[in-house]
């Protein structure tokens, strides 16, 4: 009876905690200043396992830059200048009834330097792993699995990294999810004004949203959606704003045509919408001088988008089979449908 209660609890939290992240958001390059970005790194398929790619803008060429035979690429993470990148490997992952589960996740982090790949840690078993940047020079990895001896129990162990690979924290909490509920994840600050302070934006609602553009006391509606805001960037005079909705009340997410992101480029200066993407996958994105880079589509359809800021064009698009992506492939959320 009392596994029953936990396996309720927790199933029916896991349903509303996006496996989408977290974090936010998902910049790429190895070494280069953002305006003289050259390359960055991308999660696709090699042969039977998910590896990491690296894609040269200038030779609008990609090649295999690291995979193992026995671990997969859970997930890329950069800092907000792009100087550094760590990335997340497992066993395997997937669900088991209805808990998932994730097996011997490992730590590794890209040399910015001589861009060699240095393990750094194997952080073990669980049911979830989380990692996000909390500044530039800092990044954090948490994991949460069952206690061994409480059956009630979730361990949260959250473990603090310099960008050397230093070990600087290392704590686990214990919840008891009858009580307490499942071990939440803190959500990556979104920048909602924009770095002169001139412009801030607001979002209006829950289940759906109206994105207002504030200057000075007027204020202008963007977009009405019933995705919420996933990532703000500004550009100069760009808003670039991304919208999702991968809940499972969302009746397209298994449809062939799910709608469940959005991707704009907003003028403000023009007050407009100059581009819009909208449709299926997540839509992470950064930019690197002249180009907007995004992933869109999940699974096998996934793919990377490249667009130029100055001819206003799609500059590239790269497809992989089984698919591919900046963070990871995206994947429509399990909810057991």
């Amino acid at each position: 009876m009392i596994f029953y209660r936990i396996a309720t609890v927790v199933f029916s939290i896991l349903l509303l905690q996006s496996c989408v992240d977290k974090k936010e958001e998902q910049k790429a390059n190895l070494v280069t200043p953002k305006s003289e970005f050259k390359n960055f790194l991308f999660v696709g398929a090699i042969k039977d396992k998910t590896g990491l790619y690296k894609y040269n803008l200038d030779k609008k060429v990609y090649e295999p830059y690291w995979s193992d035979k026995r671990e997969e690429v859970v997930e890329v993470s950069y800092s907000d200048k792009m100087q550094n990148v760590f990335f997340i490997t497992a066993k395997k992952f997937g669900k088991a009834g209805a808990f998932p589960f994730i097996n011997h996740v490992k730590l590794y982090l890209v040399d910015p330097e001589t861009r060699k790949i240095n393990f750094i840690e194997e952080i073990g078993s669980g049911l979830q792993v989380f990692s996000q940047w909390e500044n530039e020079n800092n990044f954090r990895i948490i994991i949460n699995s069952f206690d061994k001896t409480v059956a009630n129990y979730v361990n949260r162990r959250s473990m603090l990294f310099n960008i050397y690979g230093k070990k600087l924290e290392d704590v686990t909490e214990i919840f008891d999810i009858i009580k307490q509920g499942y071990p939440q994840t803190p959500e990556k600050k979104i920048d909602y004004i924009s770095p002169d302070r001139e412009y801030s934006i607001e979002s209006r609602g829950e289940d759906s949203i109206a994105v207002y553009l504030k200057e000075n006391k007027t204020e202008k509606l963007v977009i009405k959606s019933s995705q919420q805001i996933k990532q703000v960037e500004w550009e100069n005079d760009l808003l670039l704003l991304s919208t999702i909705n991968m809940k499972p009340d969302n009746e397209s997410l298994y449809t062939k045509n799910s709608e469940t992101s959005k991707l704009i480029i907003y003028s403000l200066e023009k007050d407009e919408i100059l581009r819009m993407w909208e449709g299926s996958g997540i839509k992470n994105f950064f930019v690197a001088g002249d180009f907007l880079v995004f992933d869109d589509g999940f699974s096998k359809d996934s793919n990377i988008i490249i667009y130029d800021f100055r001819s206003k064009k799609i500059y590239d698009k790269i497809k992989i089979d089984d698919g591919c992506g900046l963070r990871n492939i995206p994947q429509i959320p399990d909810y057991g449908v």
